[in-house]
């Protein structure tokens, strides 16, 4: 009798030590999910004048890899969980570089979390997110919509040119397509005087690179994102379209666009 009243304790006691294990692990989800950290970092992004632990968490894909799907953010105070927040099916790479940054982007003088990581492709493209908060509950400033870019649309126009007109601010631009005369000729694109003969299935991809940038240095964060423009194909890189955003009134506004020529044989 006393054996099995020794080994129940025994028993009781190690259920004790997991659960006191378990508590002691918080945030992290359960060890078997294939969660973990992939950064943190400290700011006061409740605005309560003390800063909080951000966690970045993610689930690793494959063994010995450094790509995270699922990504999501964790606020706490101490060892407690007090905002948690999927940032929309984010994945990516982590190591390229710094994944999180802080700074006020709705001018409130609150910092927002700035999330970037590499999706890997040949493509060359970047997932961001931009989290604030609001009364304890985080809300996406910047999702996979935004990270889209700036929406064109792109026309072929005689004399080897792409006329480029952005959807957001009505800018129209002219693209010099004159470089690549000899491929496009060549794919029947247009004629030996640079006429028009068929559409080039030209198109804008996402960002591939997006900065926080204090212009003013009064601590109020724009960002400035660049976009690969190709023409006949994805490796024909005809130049790229840079834009400035600022976040105002609940909305993301185009300060300017620029249009970049890459000079090619």
């Amino acid at each position: 009798m006393m054996r099995m009243l020794g080994k129940s304790m025994l028993l009781w006691l190690l259920v004790l030590g997991c659960l006191n294990g378990s508590a002691a692990a918080e945030p992290l989800p359960e060890s078997d999910s294939g969660y973990e950290v992939i950064e943190s970092g400290e700011a006061d992004v409740l605005g309560r004048g003390t800063p909080q632990q951000v966690q970045l968490l993610g689930k690793k894909v494959g063994f010995g890899t450094a790509f995270y799907k699922d990504v999501y953010l964790n606020v706490m105070e101490g060892e407690a969980i007090i905002s948690s927040l999927p940032l929309d099916q984010m994945s990516g790479y982590y190591g390229v570089r710094k994944a999180l940054f802080f700074g006020d982007f709705t001018g409130d003088q609150v910092p927002e979390v700035f999330v970037s990581l590499p999706t890997g492709g040949s493509g060359g493209l970047i997932n961001y997110r931009l989290v604030t908060w609001q009364d304890g509950q985080g809300l996406l400033l910047f999702s996979a919509a935004q990270n889209r870019g700036l929406a064109c649309t792109l026309t072929s126009a005689n004399d080897w040119r792409l006329q480029v007109r952005t959807e957001q601010g009505g800018a129209t631009l002219f693209l010099d397509g004159a470089v690549r005369r000899a491929e496009y000729r060549r794919l029947g694109y247009f004629d030996e005087q640079g006429n028009v003969l068929k559409p080039l299935p030209a198109f804008v991809a996402p960002f591939g690179w997006l900065e926080p940038e204090d212009r003013d240095g009064d601590g109020h964060y724009l960002l400035r994102g660049w976009q690969q423009l190709s023409g006949a194909y994805r490796a024909d890189q005809l130049g790229w379209i840079e834009s400035l955003w600022r976040y105002e009134n609940g909305t993301w506004n185009i300060l300017n666009v620029n249009l970049g020529q890459r000079m090619m044989p």
